[in-house]
């Protein structure tokens, strides 16, 4: 009786701690790919407002007076550069990335460790190496403000399906 539980407690084990591999594999490639994103996101928007101030400046010195377009352009940089200001990407392409990197070891910690539960290591020894990771990637994720770490459905489905392709499925 007591072996059939240590064996239902070691295949408990086993399937926690893949689910648990897997998982900060995909938070990894998310945190990744959303850094990625909003850097794509910060240069469009610093292109934009350079091309946008060069025409108006040229508008300005070649113009003279200034037609309805060159009003138009002016005012949408001017929008865009508040915009630019308030949305502050920088910030948040710093924190994907900072959060991305900072789990980067732990998937590593996770691969050494399923690497020992596939070779059936004591559950004393694995037990307390599992409880300790997954304590690392809570700590971690409690620093980066909640309304952060909410899910970019499209983005998730890509890191998903990137993970399945890593671990041969």
């Amino acid at each position: 009786m007591e072996n059939e539980q240590r064996k239902l407690e070691a295949e408990v084990l086993r399937i926690d701690v893949f689910e648990s591999y897997l998982y900060t594999k995909y938070v990894v490639c998310y945190w990744g790919r959303l850094s990625q994103r909003y850097h794509v996101k910060e240069m469009l928007m610093k292109a934009f407002l350079a091309v946008s101030t060069i025409v108006v400046a040229a508008g300005l010195i070649f113009g003279g007076q200034i037609p309805k377009a060159w009003k138009m352009v002016s005012g949408i940089s001017a929008v865009t550069a508040i915009i630019h200001l308030l949305i502050n990407w920088q910030k948040s392409m710093s924190d994907a990335k900072g959060l991305g990197s900072a789990l980067i070891p732990i998937v590593s910690e996770y691969k050494m460790l399923w690497s020992d539960v596939q070779s059936e290591l004591s559950l004393d020894v694995l037990k307390p190496r599992y409880k300790q990771l997954m304590e690392k990637v809570d700590l971690i994720e409690s620093q980066y403000p909640e309304k952060f770490l909410k899910f970019k459905k499209k983005l998730m489905i890509a890191c998903q399906d990137q993970v399945e392709a890593s671990m041969g499925n």
